[in-house]
């Protein structure tokens, strides 16, 4: 299974929220939205446990997006 992770930005009113998208190669796959803890406590979307999610997400067979706000 290769990683196809791409960086996207979603546009908004109060500009650009960063995203990382990795499509699932099963047709009809299921969706996942993974979501940081609260950036005022020191939440981003690279936090271990927000990529480790969504590392377990890809790996059975969903695809991914993980948003950094």
């Amino acid at each position: 299974m290769k990683n196809n992770n791409k960086e996207i930005f979603i546009p908004g009113p109060c500009g650009r929220i960063q995203a990382r998208y990795c499509k699932s190669e099963k047709q009809g796959s299921p969706i996942a939205l993974v979501l940081q803890p609260h950036p005022q406590y020191g939440g981003t979307m690279n936090n271990k446990i927000v990529f480790e999610l969504y590392n377990i997400f890809y790996k059975n067979n969903f695809s991914v997006i993980r948003i950094n706000f």
